[in-house]
């Protein structure tokens, strides 16, 4: 399955790693822009805290 990690944090500062399966045929660069940008936005506007790394690393594809 997908995984998320929080790689390094401080009081104000957040570090994101994932893991995701994509599906085969998906266009990988922008499937992860739009998963980097969304990650982004709900942490930070649940948290109040900056995040300065969404780093996405495809761990397998899905065939559909």
């Amino acid at each position: 399955g997908s995984e998320m990690c929080i790689r390094d944090s401080t009081d104000t500062d957040v570090k994101v790693d994932l893991a995701l399966n994509m599906e085969f045929g998906a266009n990988i660069l922008e499937v992860s822009g739009i998963v980097q940008d969304k990650v982004k936005s709900a942490i930070e506007s649940m948290t109040g805290m900056k995040v300065s790394e969404v780093n996405v690393r495809v761990a397998g594809v899905v065939l559909s």
